[in-house]
């Protein structure tokens, strides 16, 4: 190890920046009662002791070594700093719990700005999602070599298989099977649909329906993609617009929304319902969803189960 001007200043740099990290470490550790408080505690009055000690390492042995005119190795008979054989020591213990502080170098190939740590890997990208009857018609357009699409649903068709990557090759479709937990960005939307359970696609932030079921204003809501909601693992909240702004009906395990939740909303206006996934530090908000009937969303004044609903303007 040499000690020179710019290891020691970096050091001295490193070694305060990691103490005050282990401090909020242990700080934060101390408030939940985490196990590592007492660790954390440890390294963070080390890091100290290693900075000082770097505070008072000179760059040249036995000399000069802050231009003072003074022998800063013997002032009125006292040392004032350590030898680069003890500064040694410390520095290769404390460089194991700082070796680096603030941000990595930045690789001059890599993508700049780096991705959000939050964002979804895509596994493939097309140009929308279809159902498989839309074969014929995609066909009979004249697709190009390349044209790629990703099949969601099947009313009714042949030779396309839900759950599969569809690509043009010029005289027929070549086709690829879609893991579970892959993701496929639609192009023509924005939309990101992923496979997590029975090999059924479904939006990655499933968007929310509610329908009215009973008077005066009993509604349920549910994930228009269960087999997704079921297997994400994160928590949702479910939000409705009301004239005073969004209000929170639901929060609790995403997985909850794949199966019918029932909420009394009487004596509410609303007109949108949307639903906000998190997992972790990341949350993500799905599209506006769908109230149905449409006419009976306000006000809650009257029973649509007393007259045709078709005749809502």
């Amino acid at each position: 190890m040499v000690i020179n001007l710019a290891s020691v200043e970096q050091r001295r740099i490193n070694y305060a920046c990691c103490a005050l990290g282990y401090m909020a470490k242990y700080l934060q550790n101390q408030k939940y009662g985490d196990k590592s408080c007492e660790q954390n505690r440890n390294l963070w009055l080390y890091m100290l002791w290693a900075k000082s000690v770097a505070d008072r390492t000179p760059y040249f042995e036995n000399g000069d070594w802050n231009y003072d005119w003074n022998n800063d190795f013997n002032v009125y008979g006292f040392s004032e700093c350590v030898t680069h054989d003890f500064a040694q020591q410390v520095f290769a213990k404390a460089d194991c719990y700082c070796d680096q502080c603030g941000c990595p170098p930045q690789d001059e190939s890599s993508d700049f700005p780096p991705t959000d740590s939050c964002d979804p890997e895509v596994t493939y990208t097309v140009i929308r999602a279809v159902d498989v009857s839309e074969r014929v018609a995609i066909e009979a357009a004249g697709p190009t070599i390349g044209d790629k699409y990703i099949v969601v649903t099947n009313t009714g068709g042949t030779v396309w298989v839900v759950n599969t990557i569809v690509e043009w090759n010029g005289s027929g479709w070549d086709q690829t099977t879609i893991a579970i937990g892959q993701n496929t960005l639609a192009s023509n939307t924005g939309d990101l649909w992923t496979t997590l359970g029975f090999g059924l696609p479904g939006l990655l932030y499933p968007t929310v329906t509610m329908t009215f079921v009973a008077a005066p204003g009993q509604y349920i809501f549910q994930s228009d993609y269960p087999q997704v909601s079921q297997f994400a693992g994160r928590t949702a909240m479910v939000e409705i617009l009301t004239p005073g702004g969004w209000v929170m009906l639901f929060q609790g395990p995403e997985a909850d929304l794949a199966s019918p939740q029932v909420y009394d909303l009487s004596g509410f206006s609303f007109t949108s319902v949307r639903a906000t996934y998190t997992l972790g530090d990341c949350s993500w908000t799905s599209e506006n969803g769908s109230i149905e009937p449409p006419g009976c969303t306000l006000p809650r004044d009257h029973d649509c189960n007393d007259h045709d609903t078709s005749a809502h303007k």
